[in-house]
């Protein structure tokens, strides 16, 4: 494959810059910033100002805000009552916001990330310490290697890259919704107004909420786990039970075989397989869908998967892992939150639009796959 010359220069900036790229993984992952800690909360402050001398080292116009005026704003609109015994019991830590480039001939990213962690202690389990970055066997082990301080710093070495081989980057980036949102609320404060057609979608929404739910706990019930051989079948029917639901709502579907594709690429990149023989495994079937041809709209990429990690109720789950549970008003089952949960989300959106019979405001293409199956083939998964 001729790579650009562009790319190549690129590339060869970031073999070099290896080490450095994981120092700043390293201190990042150093940073304990636990959301769900209150003693906690100087580090998720030092997570943010860190980030943000990152991004304006490298000419990103920077914004660190204080959101707490928008959650009470929104708390009086929608009528939320905090969780908390009193208001003042918890406050939000601030957003980051940038802005890098304002070029109107280039299109403009979005990205949307998070800056926390989920609790972690070595004795949960870890076998190394979660906030000590630790190399085993190739592989980079910490909290929020790749949720999501990982993801955060990509970009950030994008940008560096770029910049230190004297690149143009080819989009501009901004992350500012938050920021929209709260100029917004502030100039209709105290009341926002909600058009009608809303409205309608959201009591809806409301009245097919055990419906829903019901849809989720089918999903769920289905145990599509990639890493589990045996389980092959589970992962077609999961597709072709999504297939059904899409195509119900109108949208054109097709299953699609895709093992001639990855022997194709296999070729041109002269990737390895991972098994001992190319024939040990293969690719299931992606799912495609198409709803809506209308050149006056945007069009949507909607991409998911629908397989899970494995889980049993021995590995710690205090639930059956493929029986959606309720418990203190959570949903609790493998693949609620990822990605079938939000997979579901789409289907729901689209069935609502139906049956109040409004025209959906997108085109949609969704692209569905088993991505253990993509990983393991590209040798970054077994």
């Amino acid at each position: 494959m001729d790579i650009p010359q562009e790319l190549k220069t690129l590339f060869s900036y970031i073999d070099s810059k290896k080490d450095h790229f994981i120092d700043n993984l390293r201190e990042a992952v150093a940073i304990p910033s636990v959301s769900a800690w209150p003693e906690n909360r100087g580090d998720i402050v030092k997570m943010i100002n860190w980030t943000a001398k990152k991004l304006e080292e490298l000419g990103t116009e920077v914004e660190i805000c204080d959101v707490n005026e928008l959650v009470r704003i929104i708390s009086n609109i929608t009528d939320m009552k905090h969780q908390a015994k009193n208001e003042s019991d918890v406050k939000i830590p601030p957003v980051l916001l940038g802005i890098l480039g304002k070029d109107k001939n280039k299109k403009t990213v979005c990205v949307y990330g998070h800056l926390d962690v989920q609790p972690a202690r070595k004795e949960d389990g870890w076998n190394t310490e979660p906030f000590v970055l630790t190399e085993k066997d190739g592989r980079l082990y910490g909290r929020g290697a790749t949720d999501d301080k990982g993801p955060v710093l990509g970009w950030i070495h994008a940008l560096q890259a770029y910049k230190n081989t004297k690149q143009e980057f080819p989009v501009n980036l901004k992350s500012q919704m938050l920021l929209g949102l709260l100029e917004l609320l502030r100039n209709n404060s105290p009341k926002m107004d909600i058009p009608q057609e809303l409205k309608t979608l959201f009591s809806y929404i409301d009245s097919k909420k055990d419906h829903f739910i019901d849809n989720l706990r089918e999903a769920v019930a289905i145990p599509s786990v990639s890493a589990w051989p045996e389980n092959r079948g589970d992962i077609v029917k999961m597709i072709n039970w999504t297939a059904k639901k899409l195509e119900e709502l109108g949208t054109e579907v097709e299953i699609c075989d895709v093992n001639e594709l990855v022997r194709i690429i296999s070729n041109i990149t002269d990737m390895k397989h991972q098994a001992k023989n190319e024939s040990d495994v293969k690719i299931p079937p992606v799912l495609l869908g198409i709803l809506g041809k209308d050149k006056n709209k945007k069009t949507v990429c909607v991409y998911g998967h629908l397989d899970v990690q494995p889980a049993r109720k021995e590995d710690g789950w205090n639930t059956e892992p493929f029986v959606l549970t309720e418990k203190d008003g959570r949903l609790y089952g493998r693949g609620a939150t990822d990605d079938k949960g939000p997979v579901l989300g789409w289907i729901h959106a689209l069935q609502a639009y139906k049956n109040t019979k409004q025209e959906f405001p997108v085109n949609l293409k969704v692209g569905l796959i088993v991505i253990a199956y993509y990983l393991l083939f590209c040798g970054l998964y077994s």
